[in-house]
């Protein structure tokens, strides 16, 4: 192996990339568990994995009748874990440069309008993302497999911090 140094943001920015990756998986294969059907599954492959989310709560709605208490969680699991994709946009295709001190500053453009919103990020708060990433794909992932399999034990616990 060759001798590099470490660049530690390029390394917290590639966990929030592969979280990101895989709770874009766990959200197509969530497609299927609810019920969604084949053409659902293949619709999947051409849609964002925000307005794949949007329909796991539509399937859930229409196919499914858990209770209040699990509708509502699973309701406020999917804006969570879509709220975290909105951030890992902002981080994968930020630009980044030097900020005050030790963080960094990521800018984005805004909505397609002239100029860049910029905000202050620390290393640690990318690392951070990644493991909240981790976290939200499996709540919504476990909460989607309790409502289509009701009386479900659940899932083993998690492995894991991801830094």
């Amino acid at each position: 192996m060759t001798d590099r140094p470490r660049d530690e943001l390029a390394e917290a920015i590639g966990r929030v990339a592969v979280a990101a990756s895989h709770a874009d998986l766990a959200v197509r294969n969530t497609i299927g568990s609810l019920g969604g059907g084949g053409a659902a599954v293949l619709a999947a492959e051409q849609s964002s994995v925000s307005r794949l989310i949007d329909w796991c709560v539509k399937f859930k709605n229409k196919l499914h009748t858990p209770d209040e208490e699990v509708s509502r969680d699973f309701d406020a699991q999917a804006e969570r874990l879509k709220a975290l994709l909105r951030r890992r946009n902002t981080v994968i295709h930020g630009l980044w440069f030097q900020g005050e001190g030790d963080s960094m500053t990521v800018s984005m453009r805004r909505g397609g309008k002239v100029g860049n919103d910029a905000s202050e990020i620390s290393v640690d708060e990318v690392y951070q993302l990644a493991q909240d990433l981790k976290n939200a794909t499996w709540d919504f992932t476990e909460f989607a497999h309790a409502i289509a399999h009701p009386g479900w034990p659940g899932f083993p616990a998690r492995h894991g911090d991801v830094h």
